[in-house]
């Protein structure tokens, strides 16, 4: 993360480069948030944006009702910080991030986010969670702002309108999402890698980088508490993150982590480590070559059991053909499924 300073008097502009830049300026006693009224956007009408996400091996659908007009009210929001005075205030990077959360307008209509899922599914605590992420999740990453270095931060609804963002975008919806659903919720800035992520308080003794939060990716599909080694392809997260807490927070501690890590820890003991940052069709392929490695250990130690050079007992030779048939057409599947799976995940790299 690298920060450019311009002193004049009482003026001071700030500039962020990295996963979202963005422009922080003086400007007399500009206003941090404009309050809007949700009743005129509730008049207008509105249309059902539709998203397909996955939970697990399996993918669901949710519709949310989006208003233009109260879009159109969010662009003549301010996004850049202002403050005055000759010096930076510390807390000017919370100040930001809470800019783009503290905004009343559309909250009603980004609570039925969550009504909606509730609606749909009858969940557990994990699963509720786990829908949220997946949503978020889900969201395509916005590489043309990033090619194109746009600068502007965009707002939780703006996202869900837009159905792409950046790291900072995704991480704002969803740390604002698990708020609404009465979490404890952080952004985790870590500025060598130029990156944000999500945090969800669960208890130091099962959090990441030494903190009472769990680590949420939001970019890709990524379960709960996993780290990837390398960001964009190259960059390391740092070792230790900035938390940034929401100003209008949560309260709830996520108590199912535990429960969580275990049955994570047996899915990928038994699947692979792939297996924790898999879209529900990759999980389900893995799960497949699995099962078929099984049947062809099975069928192996059957033709081990049986003396097949004995070639004068017919029934023998008989069976012994019918294992080596089953493990031939099993270890087709197997080498299709291989070859199917490593093109998925070469198309998700590039």
């Amino acid at each position: 993360m690298k920060y450019y300073i311009l002193l004049t008097g009482l003026l001071l502009a700030i500039s962020w480069q990295g996963c979202d830049p963005f422009a922080a300026n003086v400007n007399g006693n500009q206003a941090y948030v404009t309050k809007l009224s949700i009743a005129d956007a509730i008049d207008r009408s509105t249309f059902n944006q539709s998203f397909t996400y996955d939970v697990g091996t399996e993918q669901y659908s949710i519709e949310i009702p989006l208003s233009r007009y109260v879009l159109e009210e969010y662009g003549k929001l301010d996004r850049a910080l202002s403050f005055r005075g000759p010096n930076v205030p510390k807390s000017w990077e919370s100040d930001y991030y809470n800019h783009f959360l503290s905004v009343d307008v559309g909250e009603e209509l980004l609570s039925q986010v969550i009504f909606k899922i509730k609606e749909k599914n009858e969940l557990s605590e994990v699963e509720l969670i786990e829908h949220l992420v997946g949503l978020v999740q889900s969201i395509p990453y916005d590489w043309e702002a990033i090619h194109q270095h746009n600068d502007q931060v965009e707002f939780p609804y703006e996202t869900l309108f837009a159905k792409k963002g950046t790291c900072s975008d995704k991480s704002l919806i969803l740390a604002k999402l698990l708020a609404l659903a009465g979490y404890d919720a952080a952004l985790l800035a870590f500025p060598d890698a130029n990156h944000i992520a999500v945090g969800l308080k669960v208890g130091k003794e099962h959090g990441n980088f030494g903190t009472a939060y769990v680590f949420i990716e939001t970019t890709d599909y990524t379960s709960l508490g996993v780290i990837p080694q390398t960001y964009l392809g190259s960059r390391q997260l740092d070792a230790s993150p900035t938390i940034i807490p929401l100003y209008r927070n949560g309260t709830a501690i996520f108590e199912e982590m535990p429960t969580y890590q275990n049955e994570l820890a047996a899915k990928v003991s038994k699947y692979g480590e792939t297996y924790a940052t898999a879209n529900a069709k990759e999980k389900k392929m893995l799960q497949q070559m699995y099962q078929l490695n099984e049947e062809i250990e099975t069928y192996k130690l059957k033709l081990a059991k049986l003396d097949c050079e004995n070639i004068a007992n017919h029934e023998i030779l008989k069976s012994c053909q019918t294992y080596s048939n089953e493990i031939y057409e099993r270890a087709k599947k197997y080498n299709d499924l291989i070859l199917l799976f490593n093109t998925l995940q070469g198309k998700e790299a590039s």
